[in-house]
């Protein structure tokens, strides 16, 4: 009975939106009706985001559609992907090459580093060539195996999916031919064209169609201007760039563009029952939302309890998280890897405690009866995996972009100086080092302005962005509208917070792990995760990006899209990290500015040593290294500048942590107006019914 209420509730639209405009006096906004099949195919990226309110563009995002396709797979055939097979070929062969020659690397660095440090200090002849040419043969004979191996994975997904899209456009094709907006003539024939070259298994683009056939690409799902939030509007800016407008072309080679539309067209085909379900386990909904419904009204307590009740998602992640920490064990035991070792596994158990801790005071100790734990886990998860990964390679993309316009800046700025005076080219001829002493002086505001750019657009907006992309991909039915009937509003928003911070805590984790393990000392790993762990930045912006989530979704404040909703955390992330980045790199310029000849040779020269120390075991090296207080520039301790930007950036936090209590606190006032307003309505519908 619970699972079939489930599935009626879930098919009705939420009542939230319409309770809190009749609140306002504000018409309730006209419902989306499906969507129709337009005749063809569209891989265009134009089509991704261009409703806000649609999941299945970031589920598309996600390990560049692997898991879209599965499910559309499951819905037209029933047919599951084996795991086992996935597991081996798509990530264990290509990572474990990939490791296996990350070693090989690394071994051959260290050889060639003890060869050079040999010759420079104790004058003796390299004697490892022979070793590093065999090292460098294997090193190259990997790469063409992970080369291969990635080919061979990309024409077989390649050719799997252009079989699955051709069943589902003949299924679209057939479903669009049976009703009364059928074309006729050569509309027909141009669809039927575009279909074909759409199902070719490497055909990288083909000509948009004529734009009576394609000028409609879900035409509910196009919104004007004025409803698209900010990811909508970047995202049509990029795709005019290098779309139809531009070229006249759809590309079809990228996996994510495929897969989405995939997707929408498999949404309109199936009833909407049928897409309640989990990803990669295909489980329905109503298969485990009434032990979900059960906990939440009896309030049972018990973790134990909650544990039985998860999802077998929940369970194959909580499963595969174990299997993973066990074989990091294993491996921390062995002596493969010497900067891997029981202690560096303690630092990892560590790491993680923090995230459990934090999890269990935001969600466990206060809050456990307004989301489940089962969704918990599912949110860290996919902030975990997919927001990083997504994080990773949009940062490097927007990083490279701004090291060529910062290089341009430079250069500019350098032919400028240049072209100054003939004087100063001549006294910076016999000088070079004076030369770049005054060049670095009066380009400054460059190293601002990138410190700027990588603070507030490669981190801030970036990581914003894949949080909250971690959380909208995950759809649950603890968030899904009516699944709960009785809960109130507040209690609603404090499940979407917890989601968005548990989302948010999931990735921040993933980096501490990336930000730890970048050194191969314990002392200074344990500092790094010490740091990190007072300073919980994207939980707190998660959670400020909420009250701008809550007001949209439960207070229907269409004013607060995307943007309005994340810019308090952008600028929050944003002067954290700037404050951090930029007065340690103000110090460095103007310590360089500062030193001569000499000490600038002898740092050099320390540089080495630290190195040479780290990889040869020389008598020479630890003489130079002790006699020019070469440990000075390895200190460990913090310079009064670091604590500083410490400090400042820890005010920054605390001023963005009462922003979001009083925010909170008045938005929890909004809440309860509009739960008593709509407690109103439904007393006067069941005065009206009687």
């Amino acid at each position: 009975m619970a699972a079939a209420r489930f599935v009626e509730l879930a098919q009705e639209p939420s009542p939230d939106a319409e309770f809190a405009s009749q609140a306002r006096g504000v018409d309730a906004p006209a419902l989306r009706q499906g969507p129709k099949y337009r005749g063809g195919f569209s891989t265009s990226i134009c089509s991704l985001f261009s409703d806000p309110s649609r999941r299945n563009d970031c589920c598309a995002l996600a390990l560049c559609g692997i898991l879209s396709t599965d499910r559309t797979r499951y819905l037209l055939n029933q047919e599951t992907p084996s795991w086992l097979w996935r597991i081996s070929c798509h990530i264990v062969l290509p990572f474990g090459l990939w490791f296996v020659d990350r070693a090989v690397v690394k071994s051959m660095n260290a050889k060639q580093i003890e060869d050079s440090c040999n010759e420079v200090f104790e004058d003796k002849e390299k004697v490892h060539e022979t070793e590093v040419y065999y090292l460098w043969v294997a090193h190259v004979a990997l790469l063409l195996a992970l080369g291969v191996t990635l080919l061979v994975i990309f024409i077989r997904s390649r050719i799997k999916r252009s079989k699955l899209r051709a069943e589902l456009m003949t299924r679209v094709f057939e479903n669009f031919s049976q009703t009364e907006n059928a074309v006729e003539g050569t509309s027909r024939m141009a669809a039927r064209s575009e279909m074909v070259m759409a199902n070719r298994p490497f055909e990288c683009c083909y000509s948009a169609p004529d734009k009576t056939v394609c000028a409609q690409p879900f035409v509910e799902a196009e919104m004007d201007n004025e409803n698209k939030d900010l990811c909508g509007l970047l995202w049509r800016a990029l795709a005019d760039c290098c779309c139809a407008s531009c070229c006249g072309c759809w590309c079809q080679c990228c996996g994510m563009c495929a897969a989405g539309q995939e997707e929408r067209e498999m949404n309109a085909l199936v009833p909407k029952e049928k897409l309640l379900m989990d990803y990669v386990t295909f489980e329905p909904f109503a298969a485990y939302f009434p032990s979900l419904e059960h906990i939440r009204q009896t309030q049972e307590g018990d973790f134990l309890v909650h544990c039985r009740s998860l999802s077998v998602l929940s369970s194959n992640i909580l499963k595969g998280g174990a299997v993973v920490f066990a074989c990091m064990l294993i491996f921390s035991l062995t002596d493969i890897d010497a900067n891997f070792t029981l202690k560096n596994m303690l630092v990892l158990i560590a790491t993680l405690l923090q995230a459990v801790v934090v999890l269990y005071l935001v969600h466990w100790r206060w809050n456990r009866f307004d989301l489940s734990l089962d969704a918990v886990i599912k949110y860290f998860a996919s902030g975990f995996i997919f927001g990083t990964s997504i994080a990773v390679v949009v940062e490097l993309l927007i990083g490279l972009v701004i090291n060529i316009f910062i290089f341009v800046v430079f250069l500019y700025a350098t032919i400028f100086e240049l072209s100054f005076s003939e004087k100063q080219i001549e006294d910076w001829s016999n000088d070079p080092l004076l030369a770049f002493k005054e060049l670095l002086q009066e380009t400054t505001w460059i190293f601002v302005l990138y410190t700027f750019l990588n603070a507030f657009v490669i981190a801030a907006v970036t990581e914003e962005l894949c949080k909250y992309f971690s959380f909208w991909m995950v759809e649950h039915p603890d968030l899904m509208p009516r699944s709960h009937p009785g809960k109130s509003l507040n209690s609603t928003g404090t499940g979407i917070t917890i989601a968005m911070v548990t989302a948010a805590v999931g990735f921040a984790c993933c980096e501490n792990i990336g930000y730890v393990f970048s050194s191969s000392k314990v002392e200074e790993e344990l500092f790094v995760l010490i740091t990190r762990s007072v300073t919980p930045v994207h939980a707190i912006a998660a959670a400020i990006q909420s009250i701008g989530v809550c007001r949209r979704d439960l207070e229907d404040d269409k004013s607060h899209r995307l943007g309005k909703a994340i810019f308090p955390a952008v600028l929050l992330h944003g002067s954290f990290d700037f404050i951090l980045m930029m007065i340690p790199t103000l110090e460095a310029i103007g310590n360089f500015e500062e030193m001569d000849d000499s000490a600038i040779e002898q740092a050099e020269l320390c540089q080495v040593a630290v190195t040479c120390k780290k990889y040869a075991d020389s008598t020479a090296v630890e003489e130079f290294f002790y006699n020019n207080h070469c440990e000075d520039i390895n200190s460990e301790t913090m310079s009064w500048t670091d604590m500083l930007s410490l400090a400042l950036a820890v005010m920054v936090m605390l001023i963005f942590i009462l922003y979001y209590m009083v925010q909170s606190r008045a938005q929890k006032r909004r809440l309860d107006s509009l739960e008593r307003a709509r407690n109103h309505l439904l007393r006067d519908v069941e005065n009206t019914v009687v």
